[in-house]
């Protein structure tokens, strides 16, 4: 119900433009946004060595990836809730201070790496890719 009510007031239309870009900006923050192009990059880097050709379907794989990286960022985000309150370099984190509930973190996780994992097996057409 938490998450409802925070997604509501996300999309609330009577609220100030820049408070409702300071909320994506948090659930954005949860993701951890340049790590995780960093590790789809990695991947990236890879496929380019193996196969320096171009082809869609590796920019959809890395685009994919890109998304299950977000997800896991947001799942240790959830994971680590209870404990980043207690240290000093994480207590400003939006579960940490309750600007995110922790099911609208958990419901987020679950979107991307579903829509990530998903994704993964449209663009290969194997269930082992995903």
């Amino acid at each position: 119900m938490q998450a409802r009510a925070q997604l509501m007031e996300l999309l609330d239309s009577s609220r100030l433009p820049s408070e409702r870009l300071k909320g994506v900006a948090r659930h954005i923050g949860l993701t951890k946004m340049t790590r995780s192009y960093l590790m789809a990059a990695s991947a990236a880097t890879a496929y380019i060595v193996r196969k320096p050709s171009f082809e869609w379907i590796a920019l959809g794989t890395m685009f994919f990836l890109f998304l299950l990286c977000l997800g896991a960022a947001t799942l240790n985000d959830y994971q680590d809730r209870d404990i980043d309150g207690k240290l000093r370099r994480t207590q400003r984190r939006p579960l940490a201070t309750g600007e995110i509930g922790s099911r609208a973190a958990l419901i987020q996780a679950l979107i991307l790496i579903l829509a990530g994992t998903l994704g993964l097996f449209i663009v290969s057409g194997s269930p082992l890719c995903a």
